[in-house]
């Protein structure tokens, strides 16, 4: 079905009845390749680029999945059932875009290996800063 009001082609895209966690496994498997985890987007080969997700609408991201733009291949219903596109749209419009930060200060969700090393980096320079300090006094 089409957007009424829109040209032919363009999808309905109903978010109510979808399945967060089949989104997060359909788009591990056919999306995160290029996009990345986390949605950013990354460097392809030749030139080409998989765009960021973080600011894509639900029906852009379904145009995508289902026309393949550029290099991005195109998943027809053969290969993602309407169902697993919605579930991946919503991950994408959900947690991609709108991530959990529990932990603390998000740093852009490049990860927890270099969210540590950050997190390193500024505690050992802070207890260094610390031990000159008062390595100065004495």
């Amino acid at each position: 079905p089409t957007q009424p009001g829109y040209p032919p082609g363009i999808p309905v895209v109903n978010l109510k009845h979808t399945n967060l966690s089949e989104g997060n496994d359909m788009f591990v498997l056919n999306c995160a390749a290029c996009h990345t985890i986390t949605g950013s987007g990354d460097a392809l080969a030749d030139g080409f680029s998989a765009p960021t997700l973080h600011k894509a609408t639900p029906v852009q991201a379904v145009e995508a999945i289902r026309t393949g733009p550029s290099n991005m291949p195109h998943f027809g219903p053969g290969q993602l059932s309407n169902a697993q596109v919605a579930d991946i749209v919503a991950y994408v419009t959900g947690p991609i875009q709108h991530p959990n930060n529990a932990g603390g200060i998000g740093l852009g969700g490049i990860g927890p290996v270099a969210e540590g090393f950050i997190g390193l980096f500024i505690g050992v320079g802070g207890l260094m800063l610390v031990a000159f300090w008062i390595g100065d006094r004495t």
